[in-house]
């Protein structure tokens, strides 16, 4: 009875508490932390931070004390400098949890600067799904390529690693080489020799294992396998590296906390793969080397919540982020910088990039994306797909070879918004030549500056992209924005294209955009196959400089609508908007406006085109070309206002707001930009532009911003009380004076 007395005292004491018996046989509080460290010894061990077990309690190689159940509120804090792989050779994972924390209790795996091996500068400690590193070898021939006996499929990287100073060397050995022999002639490479079992490396010498001091390590397993069990759980600074399929897995789990890890090398699938899994969180985590596999992170869920994933960084890899097709779940993407994609050969027919959204309900603001390409024309800064749902603000996305945004086969997407709702967007839609840019661009380089005269060739893409690709499936698309964004340089702007033919896409709001410099198009709508409820394209600021540094001959349009091709249908309003064209009479061209409709295309629905023409300010100051209009499909230029006007207004499929296309619009003439050269496309006092627009081309709020963010004036009831401008930005009344600048 007096031994039990102390207990019953505690428990009177603190009748809240939770107790437990850990592996030592003592009584403990939930929030006990255990250690873990390569020197440690699971049968003598205690679990502190002076008698480490070796294994953590999750390792499918721990023993003895460290076979232990973890409590709802416990911490394993894994020792700095050291690494863990399955010695056993036997497992398909590494860590495998067998119990779940509780709301609130997680369930921890760390480090921490306080717990390392030789110093506070020591690395993360690293989960590896490498298995036991190699340690013997044989030279093949007279070298310098070894061999080795390995019975599993190479599914990923082949790293040889080595220990100098406080941080280790990675060296990542390219597949390139097709035999033994190829191999040896080919530094830092490697070979498998599937039907002899034999993984052949070129690392310059003998890479026979040496602890501590040199590695080859190659993917063979999971590095962390969370499926039965696992909810509220949480993993920080760590890194989990070289995945067979996943580096770490986690299914059907709630309340994952992945925060300031390193996931690198990853395998034939992706990094982390969060299926099923219910507000979990993935924050400041670094993601690198994985161009071999789908994505960094996957998100395929299905049950309700908000998966967070925001201040990561992306890199040397093909798709940062994608989801499963269908997602039930809220994507909140932020903050998150994805650089240096797709560089390699990975990325597959699908490209590679930042975020590729299936069927997804998302938000997406504050991420920065750069340098996606060259290796794939198919590769964009955000892909947004498959019925996917959401608005992507305050972006920044440049020196994209494909399109930076592609908006395709979905509905009700915003891109942009008001003043800092809007991305900012340059350089897409490019590539260099092999002779100026190397395979792989060197870690966080900024390949290309902001200028056309580097630039080679037609990368196709763009800006920002809303298209129908799929030939048969999904529906059509609707209700989609863009809204408030900057694009400039780049192979073209802000399209509409309904390339399938099954499809149309109507309803799409293109509004107070900046668009600047193009190899083609500006702004427009290529064809959507005459949607029931039409495109409009409004208060948008196009300059277009055609044949700038070496681009193509082709000078393209600001704005545009191209639906004569393949009688493929269009309706589309350009109400409001302001042009320059600053490029000289071409052949090819190079127009304020483009107006190729075609009166005999029928679209999907059987009605002709329909093009809304009106309170549009045109200016072509090299007196450039003002118009094109095909007549009976011959192309047709007008350098005129007259000219052009008369062409316009006898075009039946072309109309304006009320009454004949372009009445509304002044002549041709400078809108006065405070200074068009350094990209500043307000207007100044006397602009043609100021007072110009309609107000009724669109409605709601979005009329009481400008592109830049300024709240329009409005009176007491919240109605507009400025005449509106033509373009995207909107002149500011002075005090008691009415207009002004």
């Amino acid at each position: 009875m007096k031994r039990l007395f102390p207990l019953i005292l505690l428990l009177f004491l603190f009748p809240g508490t939770s107790w437990a018996t850990n592996c030592t046989g003592g009584t403990y509080c939930t929030g006990t932390t255990c250690y873990v460290a390569q020197s440690g010894s699971d049968s003598t061990g205690s679990g502190t931070a002076a008698s480490p077990w070796l294994h953590h309690p999750w390792d499918l190689n721990a023993t003895s004390r460290a076979l232990c159940t973890l409590q709802a509120g416990d911490t394993v804090t894994m020792r700095r400098g050291d690494e863990w792989f399955d010695t056993a050779g036997s497992h398909a994972e590494v860590l495998i949890p067998n119990v779940s924390g509780s709301t609130g209790l997680p369930i921890t795996t760390t480090s921490t600067s306080a717990f390392y091996k030789t110093s506070s500068a020591d690395p993360l400690p690293v989960i590896s799904g490498a298995g036991t590193p190699a340690r013997t070898w044989t030279i093949y021939s007279t070298g310098p390529a070894y061999s080795t006996p390995w019975t599993s499929t190479i599914a990923g990287y082949v790293v040889w690693r080595t220990f100098s100073g406080a941080l280790p060397t990675d060296v990542v050995l390219a597949s390139t080489p097709t035999s033994a022999a190829t191999c040896a002639s080919t530094a830092n490479s490697y070979w498998y020799d599937s039907g002899g079992s034999q993984l052949y490396v070129n690392v310059g010498g003998d890479p026979t294992y040496s602890a501590g001091v040199q590695e080859l390590l190659a993917a063979k397993t999971i590095g962390i396998y969370s499926a039965s069990n696992g909810s509220y759980a949480t993993y920080s600074n760590l890194t989990i590296e070289l995945g067979r399929n996943y580096n770490a897995e986690f299914s059907s789990r709630t309340g994952i906390v992945f925060q300031g890890n390193t996931v690198r090398y990853m395998g034939a699938s992706v990094g982390v793969m969060d299926t099923s899994g219910v507000t979990n969180s993935y924050t400041g985590n670094t993601f690198d080397y994985f161009y071999t596999a789908i994505s960094g992170l996957r998100i395929t869920t299905s049950g309700a919540g908000t998966t967070t994933v925001s201040g990561n960084t992306f890199s040397r890899g093909s798709w940062s982020v994608d989801t499963g097709t269908g997602s039930a779940n809220l994507l909140a993407l932020s903050g998150n910088i994805v650089h240096d994609m797709n560089t390699s050969t990975g990325g597959g027919g699908n490209g590679g990039g930042g975020f590729w959204l299936k069927g997804q309900t998302f938000t997406s603001s504050g991420n920065t994306i750069y340098n996606v390409g060259p290796n794939n024309a198919a590769s964009a800064g955000m892909k947004i797909d498959k019925g996917s749902s959401g608005a992507i603000t305050g972006a920044t996305i440049h020196d994209i070879n494909g399109l930076g945004v592609y908006v395709a086969d979905t509905s009700n997407v915003t891109v942009g918004g008001a003043g800092p709702l809007g991305n900012t967007l340059w350089n897409c839609g490019y590539y260099k030549t092999a002779a100026t840019l190397p395979p792989a661009w060197p870690l966080g380089q900024m390949t290309y500056p902001d200028d056309f005269g580097l630039y080679s060739g037609q990368g196709g893409g763009g800006g920002i992209g809303i298209q129908n690709s799929l030939p048969t499936g999904s529906a059509n698309s609707t209700g989609n924005s863009v809204i408030g964004n900057s694009v400039r340089n780049s192979y073209q702007g802000i399209y509409i294209n309904a390339a399938s033919t099954a499809y149309t896409i109507g309803g799409t709001l293109i509004a107070y955009n900046a668009a600047a410099y193009f190899v083609v198009n500006g702004v427009g709508d290529y064809q959507d196959l005459h949607a029931v409820t039409p495109n409009i394209i409004t208060q948008n600021t196009v300059a277009h400089s055609a044949n700038a540094g070496n681009v193509p001959a082709y000078g393209g349009h600001a704005l545009h609508v191209q639906s004569h091709n393949a009688n493929k249908g269009a309706n589309v309003e350009f109400i409001n908007n302001l042009t320059i064209n600053f490029t000289p009479p071409s052949a090819s061209g190079g127009q304020n406006i483009c107006i190729a409709a075609d009166p005999t295309a029928t679209g999907l629905n059987g009605v002709a085109d329909v093009v809304v023409d009106d309170y549009n300010l045109h200016y072509a100051p090299s007196g450039g070309y003002i118009g094109l209009l095909p007549i009976l499909l011959v192309q047709h230029y007008y350098t005129a206002w007259s000219d052009w006007l008369t062409a316009v207004q006898a075009a039946t499929y072309v109309t304006g707001v009320s009454g004949a296309a372009d009445s509304h619009s002044p002549v041709a003439q400078d809108p006065l930009f405070v200074d068009a050269t350094n990209n500043n496309f307000r207007t100044r006092i006397g602009s043609s532009a100021r007072g110009l627009a309609t107000p009724t081309a669109i409605s709601g709020t979005v009329n009481l911003f400008d592109s830049s963010g300024t709240v329009r004036i409005t009176d007491a009831a919240g109605n507009l009380c400025v005449i509106l401008d033509s373009g995207s930005n909107q002149s500011q009344p002075q005090t008691g004076m009415g207009m002004g600048m």
